[in-house]
């Protein structure tokens, strides 16, 4: 079985594949099949390749124009993110239980409290080295999502407080017991999928929204597009229409196809102004503020930060609920290994 991940870049909430499955489905792991599974990330809807059968544990919707994939010749699905996934899919409410970096801390024992409060961006963030600066002059300790996945969860499991622009920071410090604040950089946040994790433990996620630091900042606000995502308005729409599991996810495709090739000729360019000319820029301007430089937005953006550090409040779900949902996971897993035991006899 071969699990479906982002792995161009080592972005720690996708990496989390690497870790937690193989201690449930470790020697499924091996087997040279045409099984693919779908676990932890927004990948619902993705390429299936060869793959003859698809097994969801976890995963969610949010980006994809290719829902009408997911079809029950192909698909087993145990379990996905949270309602709104199922809404989407035509599954009913029972069927979502949360996101599986709920189980980190079975894998990642937690590390001791050293009671920072800790600053996870998204990874495309990272490449921004002013928001390391900002952090460094808050007294904020900053955490590379794209460096070593132990020092991550040993800085997160540790924290009083987890400022997370990364969803999975905020997940993993919910399974810690750690507090969280939800932040924004620029407009390229995804509420649908953040709205679809925090729901699943009756929460709501409440953004403080930074301001652009940087030329990469200010580029994802100019490149973000909505039609690239999953709105949340689409799912009320659908509840609201009584729209059945067969129509409904196609008339959000039929929303979203219409800008597949306009969005194809724009993601290069997006690609080129986010990934390779912005981060040139920051780390020229980064350059220029460590040599003393004033910088009106990075004072603006470290008494933000130093806001955030002195209220030291942020959210975390139920404790209970939360047990709840470990357990029903694990009940599920237990399904899971029973159907791979069963197909490889």
């Amino acid at each position: 079985m071969k699990v479906f991940m982002y792995d161009n870049v080592p972005n720690f909430g996708d990496m989390l594949n690497k870790h937690i499955w193989g201690r449930y489905f470790g020697p499924y792991l091996s087997h040279e099949d045409k099984v693919l599974m779908f676990g932890i990330g927004t990948v619902l809807g993705e390429d299936i390749g060869d793959a003859e059968q698809v097994i969801v544990c976890g995963s969610g919707c949010g980006y994809s124009r290719k829902i009408d994939r997911i079809d029950t010749s192909h698909f087993h699905i145990f379990f996905v993110r949270g309602k709104l996934t199922a809404k989407l899919l035509g599954l009913p409410d029972s069927i979502a239980i949360t996101d599986p970096g709920i189980l980190t801390p079975e894998s990642f024992p937690p590390g001791p409290k050293h009671g920072r409060v800790v600053y996870v961006p998204h990874w495309e963030s990272s490449s921004n080295p002013l928001w390391k600066i900002a952090c460094e002059r808050a007294g904020i300790e900053y955490v590379d999502p794209l460096g070593d996945i132990d020092e991550i969860m040993r800085s997160i499991s540790g924290a009083k407080l987890v400022i997370a622009e990364a969803m999975h920071a905020a997940i993993v410090a919910d399974s810690y017991r750690v507090p969280w604040v939800a932040v924004t950089t620029s407009a390229r946040i995804n509420q649908f999928k953040w709205n679809d994790w925090a729901g699943s433990l009756e929460m709501v996620p409440t953004f403080f929204h930074f301001a652009p630091l940087g030329p990469s900042d200010y580029f994802r606000t100019l490149t973000s597009s909505k039609d690239k995502e999953i709105r949340l308005e689409e799912v009320k729409d659908m509840k609201e229409e009584g729209a059945s599991s067969s129509s409904g996810p196609k008339a959000v495709l039929k929303k979203i196809y219409k800008v597949l090739v306009p969005a194809f000729i724009r993601n290069r360019k997006d690609d080129f102004l986010n990934h390779k000319l912005g981060p040139v820029l920051d780390r020229i301007l980064a350059a220029w503020v460590q040599a003393g430089l004033p910088s009106p937005a990075m004072k603006r953006t470290v008494r933000a930060f130093e806001r955030l550090k002195q209220s030291a409040e942020g959210q975390l779900s139920d404790e209970s609920l939360s047990r709840q949902r470990v357990d029903s996971m694990h009940r599920k897993l237990e399904e899971v290994r029973v159907f791979l035991e069963k197909r490889a006899a």
